[in-house]
């Protein structure tokens, strides 16, 4: 709850090490709270103000596991292609080979739930 703000957020504090991937279709959630498809593109629009390093995949589809599955190989290449983000912190440099693991393990438990 509260994600509506991380647009705001994101345009006015200080950019953090971070490189964001973001999926979303034309027929994504949209409900009385809101549009899920608009949400991301401002979110996009964020990143891309605040300079982050960053990538918006916008299908036809809505957001789900045939569309992350099909675009997974190149995701992950895109998101570990420089190794982690060098923001002169030599101690963060430890945090691509965990947010690897972390993401794998989210792809296969999100796996096992969708096909079980």
């Amino acid at each position: 709850r509260g994600a509506h703000n991380l647009p705001w957020v994101i345009r006015n504090t200080p950019r953090k090490p971070l490189r964001v991937f973001l999926m979303s279709g034309e027929n994504d959630l949209s409900n009385n709270h809101g549009s899920w498809p608009l949400a991301s593109q401002e979110m996009a629009a964020a990143l891309k103000y605040a300079q982050y390093p960053h990538k918006f995949v916008f299908g036809s589809g809505a957001h789900g596991m045939i569309h992350g599955a099909s675009i997974l190989p190149q995701t992950l290449l895109w998101l570990f292609k420089d190794g982690p983000a060098d923001f002169g912190d030599e101690r963060r440099r430890h945090a691509a080979p965990l947010a690897l693991a972390l993401l794998i393990s989210i792809i296969v438990a999100a796996s096992w739930l969708a096909y079980r």
